[in-house]
Order: C-alpha cells, then structure tokens, then sequence
C-alpha cells in the first residue's frame, strides 16, 4: 500500500474520531475552554516548510503520432520512480474556517522504471533511460475543522525532462489540472498533509531530425508530506 494512501486513511481515522470528541457549543455566559479560544483566535498567514515523499509517477500519452509507429496513433504509458519532495508554503488555516495555502514543491529527478506503447491494438514492452524531474506551483482553498482540513486546488508544473544519449531537442511544457489532499495539524507547528490526487498536465515533442510528437499527456502522482510552519 502506499505511503499516501496509508496517511491518508489515518488522517480520515482522526477527523472521525475529532467529529466524535467535539464538544457542544457552550452556552452563553460559561467559561470558555481551551479549544474554543484556540479556535476563535485568528492568527496572521504563516510560512511552512515540508518533507515528503512522491510515490511513484505515471505519464500516460493517449494520441501520440511517433516514427518508429509508421505515423499510426498509439498510446504511451511511462513509469517514472518515487522520489523525496520538499515543499514551501504560505498559508491561513484556521479551525472551523475556510483558507488557503499557496505552494511549491519540487522533487529531485526521477528515474524510467517501466513502460509500454499500444499501437494498433498490439502492446510492446518498452525500455529507455529517460528522466524527469518536476517543480509545482499550487493555490489550494482549504477547510479547516478543529485540526482536520481538506485543500483542493490546482497544479502548475514545470518539467526537466531529459534522455540520455538523445541527440536534438526536445520541447517539453506542462498546464494546470487539479489536486485533494487531507491534513492533520498535531500541534500550533507541525502538521500532516497527504495528496492522493496529484496531478497535473503535460506536452511532450521529440526532434532529433525525427519529430516524435507525444501530444499533451496525463501526470499522476500521489504525496506524503511532514509540515512544519513558522
């Protein structure tokens, strides 16, 4: 199972649990408690910084037209490896209120795993030394219950995207799509964030005196971060 999947479920087991212990509304006129301070409090956006690991990457081409393909459309998919994520935020989520978070992530290149090309209803296993490595811009619209949140968003992508040996040019672009997470503040600094949609766009062109167009293509990813904000 993955990483993101696994925080994921156990961030959904504590909103379970914190809707199950919240305490009702206090009537007027009694002492305030410690939540209810905590949560009336508003404070000034903050900075955050997060670790976190990338399970994993998939690019899915449906309407590639490539040369050694005779010029017949096929489908591409390609299997990049997991890689460590660092990520920088700024943020203004408060409980019991709607937020947002302003984002960049970026990994540290990921390596060709596995593949496979389907022309003509035929699939062929593939092998190349292709690597990718991806930096994100997010805008993410939050609501925040007493710890627990849910952002949703969206991902502007910036892609390195490099083939050993390959002599030409390549002309590689990405274009916004959208992203849900789940987090999990444990204290006023630290806080857990899983994203089990991840995704962005991509467009991919290849000449090195034989244009290889790939068309715009399908990123998918999932997320496990560690934050901490100042």
């Amino acid at each position: 199972m993955q990483l993101s999947t696994i925080l994921a479920l156990l961030l959904f087991i504590l909103f379970t649990c914190e809707l199950g212990l919240t305490q009702p509304r206090r009537r007027q006129g009694s002492m305030p408690t410690v939540s209810s301070i905590s949560s009336a409090s508003r404070t000034d956006p903050r900075f955050s910084i997060g670790l976190g690991y990338s399970y994993g990457l998939l690019m899915n081409f449906d309407s590639a037209y490539i040369n050694a393909d005779a010029g017949a459309k096929s489908s591409y998919k390609l299997y990049y490896s997991s890689s460590p994520m660092i990520d920088l935020n700024y943020r203004d989520v408060v409980s019991n209120d709607w937020g947002y978070i302003f984002g960049v992530a970026f990994d540290f290149g990921r390596k060709f795993t596995e593949g496979d090309k389907t022309v003509n209803g035929m699939t062929t296993i593939l092998r190349n030394d292709t690597k990718l490595q991806t930096t994100l811009l997010s805008f993410c619209l939050a609501y925040r219950w007493e710890n627990f949140y849910i952002p949703f968003g969206v991902n502007y992508p910036f892609y390195n995207f490099t083939n050993e040996g390959f002599v030409g040019t390549t002309k590689v672009s990405g274009s916004a799509y959208g992203k849900l997470g789940m987090g999990y503040y444990l204290n006023n600094n630290f806080m857990l964030e899983a994203y089990l949609l991840e995704d962005s766009r991509i467009y991919l062109k290849t000449d090195n005196g034989v244009i290889d167009d790939y068309g715009t293509g399908h990123v998918a990813t999932s997320a496990a971060y560690l934050k901490y904000q100042f």
